[in-house]
């Protein structure tokens, strides 16, 4: 016993030693981690650790955890790297990282046998946390280069990272609503139908159709709906069908549909920009669109307003009544046929108009039903065929390699045509107004069963360029046969018409005018230019430079002594018109000598 100097609470030795006993307890308390392992639970996972007692860890190797951008970055830069999903199957048709596998974090230590241990793996879950069980279950099972996703999937899409995501059965898009597919490649088994009033988006994706029953290839844009496809593609496994009908209205904008009819019908539209299709048909006052695009093949019918701009199309159809089509500025393309009907009579007299303004086409072929106007200005063509009654075809300012007519009848309209290389009549009877252009090379090749009438324009003037009325114009054939005559107009105009066929098309005729002392004369043919200009001239002037001159002296000497069919013959200077250039035309010439006209 003792007493302490202050007054401070005495201890007895049983106290003290109870002191020490409880100070013993707490050091070994305080010591228990380095001693024992334990288990802590944190959330949806637990994790175990095992400390030594000199604070060394047993295993270095661990996950790492990366962010979404890094994530991304691994993806594009690693081929090899495996991409691992431990969600649902629901959930990861709702959307997962494209190649993706799936492996359930609850099935993962049964399956991790199916996982390449020397492989990179990227786990990711709905937000992170299953991520983290499963990359932890990886590193125990030997794995040695795991990266756990921060965020999961959740964050991917936040910010707009591409997805793959599979809808399975009939996509039903209901009335009024909005469905976008954005940012992703959707897998789609079924057929899409967007209902009245109601809209669909596809912008910057990939929609894959695959369609395993007939019923099912079809994706279907009723009355009112708005189907709108923005730097995307749409795919199919097989040839499928979007029909536009009702008003419905189809936008198609820097995008690729291969192997994808656009049937529209029933007053729809459907406008198509910078874009790839393969077939878009037009029915019942549909209207279409096409602007420096690409299509296989369009038809068009049933009073149907197209309008192609700056443009590939490699065959256009057109059809039945009252349609009205608007072509510029088209692109080289190729069409077999221009209407590939089997009965083309059935479509006799409907009326159909084309426009081809601006446009450079490349072989095409155009084959018309009956009773349409056609017009081609400002082109480039290959190969044309011509055929089909009753219609109107115009060229204005083109370019033609090869020229075919073939059972063409009606009205063939020409200005500033050139064809470089052949011309082909076979069953044809039309009328021809204005002329065609042929290069050096370019013949006539066939001329088989046609009646072509050639209308020719005749002006008549004098040595000032007057116009000269009432002169007397008359045609010769090839036998010195009268096959037309005719005076002309107050205007010094008039024109005539001449029927060419299988055997006189190549014929030279001769054309002469007279009134009173002043004549002109002229050979035509079949593909002479008009209008014919004719100077009138003094009979004895044969240069027309208003003087008898020894000018004319010579012309008439450099034919002296010729008959008509001799190559030096010239019919303007047999004077007394004997067909033979002689002493008598000398005379005429010698008589008039110095006097001026």
């Amino acid at each position: 016993m003792f007493k302490a100097k202050h007054p401070h609470v005495e201890l007895s030795e049983k106290q003290l030693k109870h002191v020490l006993v409880v100070m013993g307890i707490l050091i070994l308390l305080l010591s228990e981690p380095f001693l024992f392992s334990y288990t802590q639970s944190f959330d949806d996972y637990s994790i175990t650790q095992q400390m030594s007692t000199n604070c060394e860890l047993a295993s270095s190797i661990r996950y790492v955890d990366v962010n979404i951008s890094e994530a991304k970055q691994m993806i594009e830069s690693n081929p090899n790297l495996v991409i691992l999903d431990v969600r649902t199957q629901e959930e990861y048709d709702s959307g997962h990282i494209e190649n993706a596998v799936l492996i359930p974090v609850d099935d993962l230590a049964g399956r991790i046998g199916e996982l390449d241990k020397e492989k990179e793996i990227l786990v990711y879950c709905k937000a992170g946390g299953r991520s983290v069980i499963a990359s932890e279950l990886l590193i125990a099972n030997g794995f040695k280069a795991v990266y756990n996703m921060l965020g999961g999937i959740r964050a991917w899409m936040i910010v707009g990272y591409w997805i793959e995501i599979v809808h399975k059965g009939d996509l039903v898009i209901g009335e009024t609503q909005t469905f976008v597919i954005e940012n992703c490649t959707y897998l789609q088994t079924g057929s899409v139908t967007v209902e009245s009033s109601a809209t669909l988006v596809i912008r910057n994706a990939k929609l894959l159709i695959n369609m395993t029953q007939e019923w099912e290839r079809s994706v279907r844009i009723q009355n009112n709906a708005i189907l709108t496809v923005e730097r995307s593609e749409i795919v199919g496994s097989q040839y499928f069908p979007v029909y536009a009908s009702g008003t419905s209205t189809v936008n198609v904008f820097n995008s690729r549909i291969p192997f994808c009819s656009v049937p529209c019908e029933d007053e729809s539209k459907v406008h198509v920009v910078n874009s790839s299709i393969y077939y878009v048909p037009c029915y019942d006052q549909s209207e279409i669109s096409v602007v420096n695009s690409t299509l296989n093949d369009m038809l068009v019918s049933d009073s149907s307003e197209v309008y192609v701009g700056s443009s590939e199309v490699e065959q256009i159809v057109p059809e039945w009544s009252n349609t009205s089509m608007s072509v510029t500025n088209l692109n080289e393309g190729y069409v077999e046929y221009w209407n590939n009907h089997i009965n083309l009579t059935v479509f006799d007299n409907q009326n159909f108009n084309l426009t081809f303004r601006d446009s450079k086409i490349y072989k095409w072929s155009l084959r018309f039903a009956d009773g349409n106007h056609v017009l081609i200005a400002n082109s480039t063509l290959g190969f044309v065929l011509c055929s089909g009654k009753e219609n109107s075809v115009e060229f204005q300012n083109v370019r033609i390699t090869s020229l075919d007519l073939c059972d063409f009848q009606g009205t063939l309209s020409t200005e500033k045509v050139f064809v470089t290389e052949a011309v082909r009549m076979e069953g044809s009877e039309f009328l021809m107004l204005g002329n065609l252009s042929f290069s050096e090379e370019t013949q006539i090749i066939v001329w088989t069963s046609s009646n072509v009438t050639r209308n020719y324009n005749i002006i008549a003037r004098n040595a000032s360029d007057v116009p000269m009325i009432n002169v007397k114009l008359t045609v010769f054939d090839e036998n010195n046969t009268v096959i037309w005559n005719g005076v002309t107009d107050s205007l010094g105009k008039t024109s005539f018409n001449l029927t060419f066929a299988d055997g006189n098309y190549t014929d030279i005729l001769r054309l002469e005018a007279v009134k009173e002392n002043r004549s002109a004369s002229t050979t035509i043919d079949f593909l002479s230019f008009t209008p014919i200009v004719l100077k009138m001239r003094y009979f004895a002037d044969l240069n027309g430079d208003g003087t008898i001159n020894i000018v004319d002296i010579f012309i008439v000497a450099k034919a002296f002594g010729t008959k008509e069919g001799n190559p030096n013959y010239n019919p303007i200077a047999d004077l007394d018109g004997n067909k033979e250039i002689n002493i008598v035309d000398l005379y005429k010439i010698a008589k008039d000598y110095g006097k001026t006209v």
